[in-house]
């Protein structure tokens, strides 16, 4: 059986995920318009910060804001390993 999450960053649920060991970002869902397309390419593009920036994983869970990344996705799909 397998566990997936779904999850957006507004609240820092995907930066939590992405930066968790235990999980595996599979896809991104991504808006174009009124439409959506989910996305397995270029993955590693996703969660990049500035040069220069912290990851503060314990900020992200104490304000629940996500971290601002310099490539998002409307969600992103991750599956439990």
């Amino acid at each position: 059986m397998f566990f997936f999450l779904i999850e957006n960053n507004s609240h820092g649920d995907a930066s939590l995920a992405y930066f968790d060991k235990s999980f595996k970002l599979l896809g991104v869902v991504k808006r174009v318009g009124d439409h959506f397309n989910i996305s397995d390419k270029d993955l590693n593009m996703y969660f990049k910060i500035k040069t220069g920036k912290l990851i503060d994983l314990k900020k992200v869970e104490k304000t629940m804001k996500g971290l601002v990344f310099l490539k998002t996705a409307y969600v992103y799909i991750s599956r439990k390993k």
